[in-house]
């Protein structure tokens, strides 16, 4: 019997993103941000265009980060589903960075990705791709995520958004679609799969 598909992201779902990022821009650039303070975009966070705010962003994923553990839980629940689900990673982090990412979720995940696609920023990339469409491509049933923007495009469009964490940014539940689940953390993300047959 086929297994279905579970799309995951990378940053703030696996890989401790943002309090990494805050750290590393207060110490290069001489801000004084905390993970608390990251409730819109980056662009509003740090004051900057889209352009300049992603520079900035690929110069932290130029830096070494393997040994950047990955977020509680994460390993244990995708090993402990791995014979019920195949996964997929389906991040917005650029292609330039598929070798590095690749990297770190050999490190700490081994073979528990069957697809790594990484979409980049739509502003960034030659030829952009929503989450929803790749998805689609891979089958995916359903997409793990800590943005609203992308849980929400997938859940209208067929495909399950799961809105991952209790972060500033995606603390406000308000006008999120009814499809849309919500899980604070790996443990839960486990009892959402542990339901799904």
């Amino acid at each position: 019997m086929s297994k279905e598909l579970i799309a995951v992201d990378v940053d703030d779902v696996l890989f401790p993103f943002a309090e990494n990022f805050v750290g590393y821009h207060n110490q290069r650039h001489g801000t004084a941000f905390s993970h608390d303070d990251m409730v819109t975009s980056y662009e509003e966070l740090l004051g900057l265009p889209p352009a300049e705010t992603s520079e900035r962003i690929y110069d932290f994923h130029a830096e070494d980060d393997l040994h950047l553990e990955p977020i509680r839980d994460s390993q244990h629940v995708l090993a402990s589903q791995a014979d019920r689900y195949d996964f997929a990673i389906v991040t917005a982090r650029h292609p330039r960075f598929e070798d590095r990412t690749r990297e770190w979720l050999q490190k700490y995940f081994g073979d528990t990705f069957k697809e790594v696609v990484l979409v980049g920023f739509e502003d960034m990339v030659d030829k952009p791709r929503t989450k929803l469409e790749v998805c689609r491509d891979l089958g995916a049933v359903a997409l793990v995520d800590d943005a609203v923007r992308h849980v929400a495009s997938c859940s209208d469009g067929g495909v399950q958004g799961v809105l991952f964490g209790s972060y500033p940014w995606n603390a406000s539940r308000s006008g999120l679609p009814g499809k849309v689940l919500q899980v604070g953390s790996w443990a839960e993300a486990g009892e959402y799969l542990d339901g799904r047959r």
